[in-house]
């Protein structure tokens, strides 16, 4: 393990201890020189805050593309049920502008449980069948370092791949559907619309990350990915940076809806 795995950990560390950000230019210092190395840090990182001491379930966000693919454990205390609806009968959940180091942002998705193990070389069919209950979710992202548009993207893995938190909304739905790889979906912020219509996922499919995510956590943890485990499965239309007041209103066609608000 080189000197600024190491460094890097122990500056993530402190931020996240602090709410403080570590420089920019100290964290392009200490750049991870590959993927391998960003692992390594997210794991200095979660045994020194004992995230992951006693738990016996997984949780995971993954992204990329299938030809550079990248996740992060996340911790349990980040994941969120937001169930409180609203007379118009949405979800309705606040964020809190306390909790950021640097920013918040959102970014849609899908989450699923599983109901049984998967292999690596499971078939999309395999893989749609060891869904137990699917989400539309909100994964919360942020960075504990300065400029993180400007960041080498193995910083951004390293940092628990900018994920802050979670939310699944409202009550699942059992099983996997069809519609579920291209459902219509509404995004809208402060009323204008992020997106509309079909959403086309740019893994073409959204569980097609899990097989290399099996064999990534068998690498990580000796062990795959198993029954109640649950995943995020990458972003339709990317993240989306709010600022304080703003609203956004998302749904996903079977999946129900969210109505989200950045409050100071």
């Amino acid at each position: 393990m080189s000197k600024n795995v190491q460094k890097l950990a122990d500056a993530l560390v402190m931020a996240q201890q602090t709410g403080q950000v570590v420089n920019y230019q100290q964290a392009c210092e200490l750049t991870p020189a590959s993927d391998e190395e960003a692992y390594q840090v997210q794991a200095l990182v979660a045994e020194k805050l004992g995230w992951f001491a006693s738990e016996e379930r997984f949780i995971w966000k993954t992204g990329g593309t299938l030809q550079n693919p990248s996740a992060a454990r996340v911790r349990h205390e980040a994941l969120v049920y937001a169930t409180e609806k609203e007379g118009e009968g949405h979800v309705r959940h606040v964020l809190d502008e306390r909790n950021a180091h640097d920013f918040t942002s959102i970014e849609i998705e899908v989450a699923i449980t599983l109901a049984r193990s998967i292999k690596s070389d499971s078939s999309i069919e395999a893989l749609e069948a060891a869904i137990d209950n699917v989400y539309l979710s909100v994964e919360v992202c942020d960075q504990r370092v300065e400029r993180w548009a400007d960041l080498p993207a193995s910083i951004r893995l390293a940092d628990q791949q900018m994920n802050r938190a979670i939310i699944l909304v409202g009550k699942p739905t059992k099983g996997w559907r069809d519609s579920f790889v291209n459902p219509y979906m509404s995004i809208t912020v402060n009323q204008q619309a992020i997106a509309l219509g079909e959403g086309t996922h740019p893994l073409g499919h959204p569980l097609a990350l899990l097989p290399w995510l099996n064999g990534l956590s068998e690498t990580l943890y000796s062990r795959g990915l198993e029954a109640g485990d649950t995943v995020t499965t990458g972003t339709w239309f990317g993240l989306q940076v709010l600022a304080v007041g703003d609203e956004v209103v998302a749904s996903i066609d079977g999946l129900g809806e969210v109505r989200l608000s950045l409050e100071p």
